[in-house]
C-alpha cells in the first residue's frame, strides 16, 4: 500500500515538473494592454488649430489661443479677478470697491498627455475705493459698539507683471476641459492715476476652473 501511493506521489511530482518546463519554454506574453493613443489629448491636439474658452473662480476670464504644436499653445488672455489677498481688505471696510482687470499674453508647454505649465505677462488696470470703514466691538455683556474710522484709500493705476502657473487640460476633437491649479505673477506700477500712493501687487491663481470650444 505504501508503495502504491509513493508511486502515485512521484507520478504527480514529474507531471507538475513538466507541466513548468512547457511553461517556462513557452514564449511570455506582456499583460499590458497596448495604450489607446488614438483618442488621447496629445493626438487630438494634432487635429485642431484654435481654442476659445472660458475660466471661472474668483473672478471670471476669457482665453483665444493658436495651437502652435501638439504641445505648445500660444494664447491671448482677459481676466477679471477678485484675487485672495483682497478678502483682508474687503472685511475691514464694508464699503470696498475693488476693480481688476488683466490683459496678457501667454505661452503654455504640455508635458505628456494634459500636465502643462505655462508663462504669462499682463497689463493691469487696477482701481480701488475704500471709505468710512466702521468696526464694531462687542462687550462681554454681549452689547456692541460701533466705531467709524476715517479710514480712506483710493487707488487708480496701471501695472505691468510676469508670472507662471501649473495646471491640466484634457482635449477632445470639438472641446477642452481642464484646471489651473496654482499660478503667481509680480506686477509692478507703471502709471499712478489718483493722488494716494501706488502700490506694486502679486497675482494668484488657486483652482481656476477652464473650458472652451476647439476648431
Amino acid at each position: 500500500m505504501k508503495l502504491t501511493q509513493f508511486a502515485v506521489l512521484i507520478y504527480l511530482v514529474s507531471t507538475f515538473h513538466e507541466s513548468l518546463a512547457q511553461t517556462n519554454s513557452a514564449p511570455k506574453q506582456s499583460r499590458r494592454e497596448p495604450e489607446d493613443t488614438e483618442n488621447s489629448s496629445q493626438e487630438n491636439r494634432k487635429k485642431i488649430k484654435a481654442n476659445l474658452g472660458g475660466e471661472l473662480f474668483l473672478g471670471y476670464g476669457f482665453v483665444t489661443g493658436f495651437q502652435a504644436s501638439p504641445d505648445l499653445s500660444l494664447e491671448l488672455w482677459y481676466d477679471k479677478a477678485i484675487d485672495p489677498i483682497d478678502f483682508g481688505m474687503i472685511f475691514a471696510c464694508p464699503e470696498y470697491r475693488s476693480d481688476q482687470k488683466y490683459f496678457g499674453i501667454r505661452g503654455r508647454h504640455f508635458l505628456g498627455n494634459s500636465f502643462n505649465f505655462s508663462v504669462f505677462a499682463y497689463y493691469l488696470m487696477k482701481k480701488i475705493n475704500c471709505n468710512n470703514s466702521v468696526l464694531v466691538i462687542t462687550d462681554n455683556e454681549g452689547r456692541k459698539t460701533e466705531l467709524k474710522q476715517d479710514y480712506s484709500v483710493e487707488r487708480n493705476q496701471a501695472n505691468i507683471g510676469v508670472g507662471v502657473s501649473i495646471g491640466n487640460r484634457w482635449q477632445w476633437e470639438n472641446f477642452y476641459i481642464g484646471g489651473e491649479w496654482l499660478g503667481f505673477g509680480k506686477d509692478f506700477v507703471i502709471k499712478n492715476y489718483s493722488t494716494n500712493n501706488a502700490e506694486n501687487g502679486f497675482k494668484l491663481i488657486l483652482a481656476r476652473l477652464t473650458l472652451g470650444v476647439s476648431i
